[in-house]
């Protein structure tokens, strides 16, 4: 598991991709996922800016590129074309996969939530890799998915702490 701190400058550029990715979710009239932050608008925009902190995270981790998109759901991945970022705000969540993601991709678990700076990135696995029946729930009747165990996922070098 490799820990990340991100600078102040980075979770606030973070925090504005999120925003701009909030404001276009709603411009487009997407409604927020599997019931995973309700109708609060706040609650909207904390989902969206934690996720691109934990994407700038896992960039940051494993010294890629974090292109900061906005409106490209569904077409490419987070970090490069096949690399899809998920993040958990509990320490012992597992790595969630969904039945519409691509089989194909990689999936790697970030730990953390704003405002605190410090992630975590845990593992990774690819996504047919992960579809186990094993692994299938529906946790907080939002739909059932695959949730990978931590203990389960491919893990990066730690002793790379950033």
């Amino acid at each position: 598991m490799i820990e990340v701190v991100l600078t102040p400058e980075e979770s606030t550029y973070a925090c504005s991709i999120g925003e701009l990715r909030h404001q276009e979710a709603i411009r487009q009239g997407r409604p927020d996922q599997h019931g995973a932050v309700g109708s609060s608008y706040d609650a909207g925009l904390k989902m969206h800016q934690d996720g691109a902190a934990g994407e700038l995270a896992a960039a940051k981790a494993l010294g890629r590129p974090w292109a900061a998109t906005v409106n490209t759901y569904k077409r490419g991945g987070d970090l490069g074309e096949n690399v899809q970022v998920r993040l958990r705000r509990k320490l012992y969540y597992d790595l969630i996969v969904r039945k519409g993601d691509r089989p194909d991709d990689y999936y790697i678990l970030v730990l953390g939530e704003l405002p605190a700076t410090k992630f975590w990135v845990v593992g990774w696995i690819q996504g047919k890799d992960a579809q186990r029946d094993v692994w299938w729930n529906n946790y907080g009747g939002y739909g059932g998915a695959w949730f990978v165990p931590q203990n389960c996922l491919t893990r990066f070098p730690d002793d790379n702490s950033v």
